[in-house]
């Protein structure tokens, strides 16, 4: 039987004006997860100071549901403060994103847990995703839902980390336990781009992976942070790239990480020496 005091899973969801309807089918897909009974999970839902009044009221709702809890007015500086904040209300051997927006594909839990529980090494574990603009994405066709698949080999996963963010974040799950870090929460604050910031700040010894099947639905609309702040979030990767060559002694400029990426070309013999010991 469920221990209603130590679930197994812990969803962390940020919010911000997102739709009811958005909401609710967050919710749908949480509360359908194949094998996972009531009380083998609970939802953390960080309300980060939204203001819309439907977003509010459907929290409010969720609030007095049994496995949900919702933490509301926090004046946070930030999607990676509210993470953190969220975090620390987190009981699961597991703590399991989502974002209020997207969907989880019913068979994720099952897959994901089964996955950590015959491969305890690994540390943080994605997948592939599917992208959606509205409507119900598990009953949608396959043909209009464009799917992208992420590098699965824990190798191969670190090594394409300094050239995009190779673990999507709404699919990720966490092995709480590595995290123990004084309950102050695995993100970097004050980064745009906090996944890839905190992926690239692991230690090396902890593996991160992928499954190739698609875990979650990820909406896409223009009200979207990957939408409305696009440049932000990549130049905070860059950084993010920047910062975890530099704890190896290897000097790169913003340049020269856009060359990595494939967004500019290489303008000198000299920028072409730095870019190539990034890669030795």
């Amino acid at each position: 039987s469920p221990d209603f005091q130590h679930p197994i899973v812990s969803w962390l969801m940020p919010v911000k004006d997102t739709p009811s309807k958005w909401l609710d089918l967050a919710l749908d897909s949480i509360e359908r997860q194949e094998g996972m009974v009531p009380g083998s999970w609970e939802l953390i839902a960080v309300d980060d100071g939204s203001s819309q009044v439907e977003t509010k009221e459907t929290l409010a709702a969720w609030s007095k549901r049994p496995f949900i809890q919702v933490i509301e007015g926090l004046a946070t500086s930030g999607i990676a403060a509210a993470l953190n904040e969220g975090w620390k209300r987190c009981r699961g051997k597991y703590v399991v994103r989502l974002d209020g927006d997207d969907c989880a594909h019913p068979q994720r839990l099952k897959k994901q847990i089964g996955f950590l529980e015959n491969h305890p090494s690994i540390a943080v574990l994605g997948g592939g995703f599917c992208t959606f603009e509205d409507g119900d994405p598990r009953s949608l066709p396959a043909s209009s839902l464009k799917r992208y698949r992420m590098p699965c080999h824990p190798i191969l996963t670190r090594w394409r980390m300094i050239f995009s963010c190779s673990l999507a974040h709404p699919s990720v799950i966490f092995r709480r336990s590595v995290f123990d870090n004084g309950n102050s929460g695995p993100y970097p604050e004050g980064r745009e781009a906090e996944d890839h910031w905190c992926w690239l700040s692991l230690a090396l010894e902890l593996p991160i992976a992928n499954l190739a099947d698609v875990l979650s639905f990820l909406r896409r609309h223009r009200g979207s942070r990957s939408s409305q702040a696009a440049e932000a979030l990549q130049n905070s990767s860059f950084q993010a790239v920047q910062s975890f060559l530099r704890s190896f002694q290897l000097e790169l400029k913003e340049e020269d990480v856009k060359v990595l990426w494939g967004k500019a070309n290489a303008d000198s013999a000299e920028q072409v020496d730095r870019v190539s010991k990034a890669l030795d």
